[in-house]
């Protein structure tokens, strides 16, 4: 008997990006697998659109909002959890994040096909910054102007003739020209221009300052540079369960403290 699965779709472009992967896995598997969307019909603390169209990846949407029948059944899985593919049964439904770079490693090339992902970087000379504020300020993830200061003096030890492109959410972001040095272009939030658009600008870039957001961390690992240099904040978020799981050990730790 085939196995069936749903996979919750949550958040917002990068935390869809995971998901999908996640769910691209389950199908490898030979499960028959759904993606559940109901969540962008409910209230959110910090609203967010489907950016992904499921079906464009091979699944098929349903919103599906209760859990009482996979409880019942013991197949209620969520990312905290320790599961194996031989734990599943017949229906089983999976709620999480997934951030796993293991996932999309597995998964990159049909993602970078269905994202349309361009093979054309920028020079090697460009380094892109993103600065997540908005709703990492209200529960105090967002990163001290020590990361961005430490993560740009990284990049200008190895060049020092590079230069910086911030990719921000924040409208009324106004650099600090003593901690953001050598700045050539600011991208700012635009209603007009899609995030998916936004994301595959971002990986289009050789060399990446991350934030501690699966968005601009997909962008870098996604990019097509063959040597590409990414910095990153260690720990992902502080005092929090939350952590990206297999960062390349290539990319670059800086200290993410208050």
């Amino acid at each position: 008997m085939k196995k069936n699965a749903i996979v919750n779709l949550q958040g917002g472009l990068g935390n869809q990006i995971f998901q999908i992967a996640f769910a691209l896995e389950l199908k490898s598997q030979n499960i028959r697998t759904f993606c559940d969307v109901h969540f962008y019909d409910s209230n959110m603390q910090f609203p967010r659109q489907l950016e992904l169209d499921p079906l464009e990846f091979g699944f098929k949407s349903i919103k599906f909002k209760s859990n009482k029948i996979f409880s019942k059944l013991d197949t209620l899985f969520q990312e905290i959890d320790t599961f194996k593919f031989e734990d599943f049964k017949y229906l089983n439904r999976f709620i999480g994040y997934y951030q796993d770079f293991t996932i999309i490693e597995k998964q990159k090339v049909i993602l970078k096909e269905l994202l349309k992902i361009q093979n054309m970087t920028y020079d090697s000379q460009k380094v892109l910054i993103h600065i997540r504020q908005d709703d990492y300020k209200k529960i105090n993830q967002d990163l001290t102007d020590s990361y961005y200061t430490k993560s740009i003096d990284e990049f200008l030890s190895i060049n020092k003739n590079c230069e910086f492109d911030i990719f921000t959410d924040d409208v009324d972001f106004v650099p600090n020209i003593k901690i953001f040095r050598k700045i050539d272009k600011i991208y700012y939030p635009d209603a007009n221009i899609k995030p998916l658009e936004v994301f595959r600008n971002m990986s289009r870039y050789s060399n990446f300052i991350v934030a501690n957001s699966s968005f601009s961390a997909l962008a870098a690992f996604l990019s097509n540079s063959k040597s590409k240099k990414v910095v990153y904040p260690e720990p992902w978020w502080r005092d929090s369960e939350i952590q990206i799981q297999n960062i390349p050990a290539s990319w670059i730790p800086v200290s993410n403290s208050k």
